[in-house]
């Protein structure tokens, strides 16, 4: 696939995705100031790598991250840096917002396991992770390690993964879901 960016396009680089196993979700934003910054979802069929919806405008703060929830046929948006306590809902088939939610943990990313029937977020101004129920309440601190620039979260029944950038590098730290690392 391919989404330009960069000078002219609007858009100033690739937030956060997720898939719901036949088509990924993935966030652009246009600009490094949240406050004003607009993101646009587009939807891609993971089998023939086309666009097959793209959203309009919508204003989401940074989208550092986003999250399908099979159980809720839903994705959730973290807001990231200016609300951190905030996630926009998202119609997986409208990719319109349904809402904006308050949730009792400030977060940089999210991710969400089925299976687990529980969200993993990023805890803000940390390397902590924390485990959220279905309605965001906090379950679990899983203390992380110090490491990089913070991006976005991943997981599976299994594990949890937590990308990191640097200058030249790029590091996943995984831990299993009692917080081993």
């Amino acid at each position: 696939i391919s989404i330009p960016t960069g000078e002219g396009t609007g858009f100033l680089a690739m937030q956060g995705g997720g898939t719901d196993g036949t088509y990924g979700y993935f966030i652009m934003v246009t600009s490094g100031n949240s406050a004003v910054a607009m993101s646009t979802i587009y939807k891609i069929d993971l089998h023939t790598w086309k666009i097959v919806k793209t959203s309009k405008p919508l204003h989401m703060y940074h989208a550092n991250d986003l999250a399908y929830d099979s159980k809720h046929h839903r994705l959730v948006v973290s807001h990231c840096d200016l609300v951190p306590d905030q996630v926009s809902i998202v119609d997986p088939d409208t990719l319109e917002i349904i809402e904006v939610k308050t949730i009792p943990q400030k977060h940089f990313s999210i991710a969400y396991n089925a299976q687990r029937g529980m969200y993993v977020v990023g805890k803000s101004k940390t390397y902590d992770l924390v485990l959220l129920n279905d309605d965001f309440d906090p379950v679990k601190l899983l203390p992380g390690e110090d490491g990089h620039i913070k991006q976005g979260i991943a997981c599976d029944p299994e594990y949890i993964y937590f990308f990191q950038t640097g200058v030249r590098n790029n590091w996943i730290f995984v831990y299993d879901w009692d917080g081993g690392y």
